[in-house]
């Protein structure tokens, strides 16, 4: 386990900006596995075989090297990082001082104002509140 201090003369808004970079980093980083996954099920409808039987294929040298066969491996080694990476942001914990409490950061609840109040470019869902 990495432990990282952060030292600010506003402990408040660094934990606040810390956590929607971490969010966001996140958010973009699923967006690129989505995208990814669908640029590589575009190969394997194309080429009608699977990306991992491709690979042990092109491994033992039963296609030609073609640019586009290498573009193929390198979607697929992008997302093997892509997923590498947002597993490693899921994992980030974030320990609050004043309380004691260890937080997912990743899966914060709310999250909606730090990534209306930093990332205005993003869509932040609406907070509901109802009168007791």
């Amino acid at each position: 386990m990495s432990e990282l201090k952060l030292i600010s003369k506003h402990p408040g808004s660094i934990k606040s900006l810390v956590e929607g970079a971490i969010i966001a980093t996140l958010r973009s980083t699923e967006a690129g596995i989505k995208t990814t996954e669908q640029r590589l099920q575009e190969f394997e409808q194309k080429y009608q075989i699977p990306t991992e039987e491709f690979i042990q294929r092109y491994e033992n040298d039963e296609f030609q090297e073609t640019l586009e066969f290498i573009e193929w491996i390198g979607e697929s080694r992008m997302l093997q990082g892509l997923r590498e990476d947002a597993e490693r942001l899921r994992g980030i914990e974030q320990e609050d001082k004043q309380y004691g409490q260890k937080t997912n950061a990743s899966l914060r609840q709310n999250w909606r104002y730090c990534l209306h109040r930093y990332l205005p470019i993003l869509p932040c869902p609406r907070i509901r509140r109802t009168r007791q």
